[in-house]
C-alpha cells in the first residue's frame, strides 16, 4: 500500500465545523479483472484523502466497475476502510452486468450489496430523496414524491435540514439508444429517465429555494428535456453546461463523459472528479 498520498485537496483539521464537508468521485473504472489488491489500494487511497472534518458526506457518482462481482469486491473492501456516510448512484458501467433480465433486478442486487451491510451509513439512491432531519433518516421513493401533494413537500423541506436527490439520470432525450448497452432494458431506463426528470420539476417548483444536493452519474446537460437533445448534440461540452438551466440554490454532482469540470458562483456544479482509466489519480475531492 501506499504510505503517502498526495492530496487534490490540502487536509484541515477543524473540529468545530459545523456545515456539510461534501466528498465526491465518478468514473473510477475498476476493470473486472481486477485483483483484490489492486481494489484494495484504491479504496486506501480514497481514504487517505479524506479530510479531518465533522459532518462529512460522500458522493460516489457511479462507474465503478463493470460487473456486480467486481462492485461487491470493492464494496467489502470499501467498508472496512471507510465507515463514513456514503450515497452511491449507478453508472451505466455497473448497468451493464448482464447476470439479471431487468433493470430493476440488476439495481436491487447493487442495493442488497450497499445497504444489508449496515444500518445506513450506506445507501443507493435510485431516484430517490434522502432527507435527514432531527432524529429523522429518509429514503423517498420515487413513487411517493410524485405523489406528495405541495403541502406535503413544502412541510418535509421545513422539518429537515440536509437533501440529496440521487439517481442515474439516464439521458432525457436519444430513446432509440440504450445508455446502458443492454435493449432488453430499454423501456425500464425510459421509464426511470422521464420518472427522475418528473421528480426534478416538481422539487424546482414547489422547493427552488431550499438548499437541495443533486448526484447524478449522467450530468443535468444529458437528463434533460428531449426536446433540446439535438440543439445540445451541436454544442461543446463547456457550452452544454454554460447554457443549462440550474438552480442557483442546488448544487449538482455527476460524471459520465470524462469532461471534467466545476463552476461555482452563481450555479454550483461539480464534475470535475472523473477520474477515468487512471488509477493514480483515485482522491475525493470535496466541497
Amino acid at each position: 500500500m501506499d504510505s503517502q498520498i498526495q492530496h487534490s485537496n490540502p487536509i484541515q483539521y477543524v473540529e468545530d465545523n459545523d456545515d456539510n464537508v461534501i466528498l465526491y468521485i465518478s468514473d473510477i473504472h475498476i476493470g473486472s479483472d481486477a485483483t483484490d489488491k489492486k481494489i484494495e489500494r484504491i479504496v486506501f487511497k480514497l481514504r487517505n484523502s479524506i479530510p479531518n472534518y465533522r459532518n462529512i458526506r460522500i458522493f460516489i457518482l457511479g462507474d465503478v466497475c463493470d460487473t456486480i462481482e467486481t462492485f461487491e469486491r470493492f464494496f467489502n473492501k470499501y467498508r472496512v476502510y471507510i465507515d463514513t456516510q456514503t450515497f452511491f448512484v449507478l453508472g451505466n458501467h455497473e448497468l451493464r452486468d448482464k447476470t439479471q433480465d431487468t433493470l430493476q433486478k440488476t439495481i436491487d442486487v447493487y442495493r442488497s450489496i450497499i445497504e444489508e451491510s449496515d444500518g445506513g451509513t450506506y445507501r443507493l439512491l435510485d431516484n430517490q430523496l434522502y432527507v435527514e432531519g432531527i432524529c429523522r433518516r429518509e429514503v423517498i421513493n420515487a413513487e411517493q414524491i410524485i405523489k406528495m401533494s405541495t403541502d406535503e413537500v413544502l412541510k418535509l423541506f421545513s422539518t429537515s435540514r440536509f437533501f440529496v436527490l440521487g439517481g442515474t439520470g439516464f439521458i432525457g432525450g436519444k430513446f432509440d439508444y440504450s445508455q446502458i448497452c443492454n435493449n432488453d432494458f430499454k423501456k425500464e431506463e425510459i421509464k426511470k429517465a422521464e420518472e427522475f426528470r418528473e421528480i426534478y420539476a416538481k422539487l424546482q417548483e414547489i422547493v427552488p429555494e431550499k438548499k437541495l444536493y443533486i448526484a447524478t452519474h449522467i450530468p443535468k446537460i444529458e437528463w434533460i428535456h428531449p426536446k433540446n437533445w439535438e440543439i445540445i448534440m451541436n454544442k461543446s461540452k463547456y457550452i452544454q453546461w454554460k447554457t443549462t438551466e440550474c438552480n442557483k440554490n442546488w448544487t449538482y454532482f455527476s460524471g459520465h463523459d470524462h469532461f471534467n469540470y466545476f463552476e461555482e458562483g452563481d450555479r454550483h456544479i461539480y464534475a470535475d472528479n472523473q477520474v477515468g482509466y487512471q488509477e493514480t489519480s483515485t482522491e475525493f475531492k470535496y466541497i
